[in-house]
């Protein structure tokens, strides 16, 4: 019996499929994924098709499927994977379908431009060029960066509308060979026309999950992964806990050069292999394009962050994940709470592609499944090694109320100055100051309406809070109602303030999540960090995001700030994620020193680095967290219990909940207020199981008790 039945998904937090009537006209032509106009709860509303079945199991009439939307849809791949998601994290499949997918495409005309001569053309054009016509020239450095070819939509991300129209400038000169051709993008067809696209479906095999450590040369590994999958006629998949890294990856490899000593022939070629970035700060319509390439096999290399796991890569045979040990792969602000390290490993199983995890040192988690031999170190090979940079580290003890700098950094940081280098300075924490506190009676000054510290914003001057935006006009202590407040610690902003006040005359940039928010504020943080055209900065002021990733040309000091507030987070991940940091530091600058500043210089996280025993830190640490019960030893859940009454334990929900998992084999701790304060009304619990089974066995007993009770799988914060 055909499909008369239509179970769709709506973005409401209710865990079921809605059942809609597909009228004739549309019978033939709707297919599941696809993207549909209903009528729903009194209004109109747009859902995504999940099922289609032959009859329904509601009692009513069915109201009927207006039409199909045009734009993306899912395939049944990432529709699947999907589907996988929202059960692993207990969250409504409607909810999270209509998250992920992108609700419109924009249809822009694809083209690109080429550099039509050769390179002694383009540098004699350059030295003629480049200073009465800064702009062009950089649409030039462009082109011979991207292997003579740049697509619109690259253009654009690069160098802004100025650069669009310098291209179009260079274009209608008769003199210049910069030609207008079709993009990569633009094939009309619905499957790649190349010759390694037309054939066979690869043979899918078992995944292989692969681990690169060394904190520089993976770099140079990535380009012959990719130039190997392309090769045989499969696509790539590299992913990146942040966008600015994520575009950075992209930029590495296209550039061939730089940080990646290889130069891929895949683009060097003329067949030039469609290559596209995708995270959640492009627009709707961009992320639905890239989305729509993807689905009709036009793309062969994607770069992003952990959304990018989504989109229906055709015949995907490889997987990278940069940074692997990193939170940000983790979704943890709203629903659904997956862990794209576990998605990707699913999705590699499932497609029967290499898993590749690599990190300067890696999660505690990955570390322990190379001891079990479910992962295996990849050594790279001899040429793709870089030549090894003279890299020390220091450990230098501070005070309380000493200089921002230690006199020896200061020091250093001059000496580096004067001989021409670059210098980077990481500051744990953003802003000003790393939390206010009242001088009365020493609480610290939380926002009213969620509960998170407030910051201190030195554009505005005032605090205000980084989880729900509330701004405090008047601030004052809700403990013993004081307005006398004290600022504790240093952010980037004061590291910024402070250092041009000790280094007049230096150019200093700073690079952090206050001051790279847009698509080109992230544009000028690329030439910053590369030290080219207009962003040759002496001094780079970073937080975490951009203290890591490929090695920075002529940065060969680097100094960390602050590592002593990393290691006083109150989670039994506060010490790995010290030693991550500074190891991605280490690796980020091409030689020299790496200064850590800290009162604690005999901490075993800091005495590891500074001798360089990765291994011996590592053991230390599964030591600890096996004492403690803590991952890969045990497997995480938290509880998010909504509550009515002031006092947690006399809820009654909080009483049924612990009542039923003391049944269970499962460890529960709290409960403790949640993360949103007194007005958030919930409170969480944690539990730990010995193994997936047990945790999902308690999990399902708690949802099916309350089903307003949020799960979060695997917690990085709590």
């Amino acid at each position: 019996m055909d499909p008369i039945i239509a179970r769709v998904g709506m973005p409401v937090p209710v865990d079921k499929l809605f059942d809609f009537l597909i009228p004739e006209e549309l019978r033939g032509s709707l297919s599941v994924g696809q993207r549909v106009s209903v009528f729903f709860a009194g209004r109109q509303a747009t859902g995504i098709v999940a099922e289609l079945v032959a009859e329904s199991s509601f009692d009513g009439r069915l109201a009927s499927i207006q039409r199909i939307v045009d734009g993306p849809a899912f395939t049944s791949e990432s529709l699947e994977m999907c589907r996988s998601v929202a059960e692993a994290s207990y969250a409504p499949l409607g909810l999270c379908m209509n998250r992920i997918l992108p609700r419109a495409a924009t249809r822009r005309s694809l083209g690109a431009y080429r550099w039509g001569g050769s390179l002694e053309d383009a540098e004699r054009w350059l030295d003629s060029r480049s200073k009465r016509a800064p702009r062009q020239a950089d649409v030039v450095r462009l082109l011979l960066r991207h292997g003579g070819v740049v697509d619109d939509a690259v253009l654009r991300n690069a160098l802004g509308s100025s650069g669009a129209a310098a291209a179009k400038r260079l274009e209608a000169e008769q003199c210049v060979p910069v030609h207008r051709v079709d993009s990569p993008l633009a094939s009309k067809d619905t499957a790649d026309t190349s010759e390694a696209a037309r054939r066979l479906p690869l043979d899918r095999g078992p995944a292989q999950v692969q681990v690169i450590i060394r904190p520089a040369d993976r770099f140079a590994v990535y380009g012959k992964l990719i130039d190997g999958v392309l090769e045989q006629g499969g696509t790539a998949l590299v992913l990146a806990p942040t966008v600015l890294q994520a575009e950075q990856l992209a930029a590495v490899w296209q550039q061939g050069k730089g940080p990646a000593p290889a130069t891929s022939n895949a683009l060097r070629s003329s067949d030039f292999p469609a290559v596209a970035v995708y995270h959640s700060d492009l627009g709707e319509g961009a992320r639905g394009r890239v989305w729509e390439q993807a689905r009709l096999g036009k793309l062969r290399i994607l770069f992003g962050t952990r959304s990018a796991l989504f989109v229906p890569l055709s015949e995907c045979r490889l997987i990278v994940l940069e940074d692997e040990h990193d939170s940000g792969y983790k979704q943890e602000e709203q629903l659904p709470y997956y862990d794209a390290r576990k998605v990707a490993r699913s999705a590699a199983c499932s497609r029967g592609a290499r898993l590749v995890l690599a990190s300067a040192a890696p999660s505690m988690e990955t570390t322990w499944a190379i001891q079990e031999g479910t992962a295996e170190v990849m050594e790279a090979e001899p040429d793709d090694l870089q030549a090894s940079p003279s890299t020390r580290t220091a450990v230098v003890p501070v005070g309380y109320g000493d200089d921002l700098l230690h006199p020896t950094v200061a020091e250093a940081v001059h000496q580096a100055l004067s001989a021409g280098d670059r210098v980077m300075i990481v500051a744990s924490r953003l802003g000003s100051f790393h939390c206010v506190v009242c001088r009365d009676c020493g609480r610290t000054i939380r926002c009213p309406s969620c509960g998170g510290n407030l910051a201190y914003d030195d554009r505005s001057v005032q605090l205000y809070c980084r989880i729900c935006g509330h701004v405090a006009r008047q601030p004052r202590c809700a403990a013993c109602g004081a307005t006398d407040l004290r600022f504790v610690g240093v952010g980037s902003a004061a590291v910024e303030s402070a250092a041009r006040e000790m280094f007049p005359g230096q150019r200093i940039a700073r690079l952090d999540a206050n001051t790279v928010r847009t698509a080109e504020e992230r544009r000028k943080a690329h030439a910053i960090l590369r030290g080219e055209g207009g962003g040759q900065a002496r001094i780079l002021v970073v937080s975490p995001m951009a203290a890591t990733g490929p090695r920075l040309r002529g940065v060969r000091c680097a100094v960390v700030i602050g590592i002593d507030a990393i290691l006083a987070l109150p989670n039994f991940r506060a010490s790995e994620q010290a030693f991550q940091l500074l190891a991605g530091v280490q690796g980020r600058i091409e030689a020299g020193v790496v200064y850590v500043q800290t009162r604690f210089p005999e901490h075993d996280v800091l005495e590891a680095f500074g001798t360089g025993d990765r291994d011996r830190f590592a053991q230390q640490e599964l030591e600890h967290r096996k004492a403690m019960f803590y991952p890969p030893f045990s497997y995480l859940a938290q509880l998010r219990i909504p509550i009515l009454t002031e006092d947690q334990r006399t809820s009654p929900t909080v009483a049924r909940v612990e009542k039923a998992l003391r049944r269970l084999p499962v460890v529960v701790l709290g409960p403790t207020p949640a993360s949103g304060g007194a007005r958030s009304r919930a409170v969480t619990l944690l539990l730990k199981a010995k193994d997936p089974k047990k945790r999902r066995a308690a999990c399902d007993a708690v949802h099916a008790l309350d089903p307003r009770i949020e799960i979060n799988p695997d917690p990085v914060w709590f």
